[in-house]
């Protein structure tokens, strides 16, 4: 609800599992977009490589879908070091706090003329 309270409106679309990929959802959404410009957003509890950011990439690209970005929010491609899930999220830049700047700062640095 954070992005209500600032104007952006957006849909959240929950993907259960990564295979099969409902690659659907991605087609039919880009269909109905009013916008001239969208951004995706894939926030993961796994590694971006290889994950639903990589899958939704890979759609986009196979159907080729313009004026499109994707932002990814999940492990970076490395090993993890151990820890609490709060550090391991720290480390990754995957607490809410951290995920909602990173979108504010992306949707205001395209809105810039």
């Amino acid at each position: 609800m954070l992005f209500k309270r600032t104007g952006i409106e957006s849909t959240v679309i929950n993907a259960r599992f990564l295979k099969p990929f409902d690659k659907d959802i991605v087609l039919d959404y880009n269909e109905k977009e009013e916008f001239n410009k969208q951004l995706i957003i894939s926030i993961e509890d796994g590694t971006l490589n290889g994950g639903l950011y990589t899958t939704i990439i890979q759609t986009i690209n196979d159907n080729s879908i313009k004026n499109v970005e994707v932002l990814g929010f999940g492990y970076k491609d490395k090993f993890v070091k151990q820890g609490t899930v709060e550090e391991i999220e720290y480390l990754n830049g995957l607490e809410t706090e951290a995920i909602y700047k990173d979108i504010i700062n992306k949707i205001r640095k395209e809105s810039r003329p």
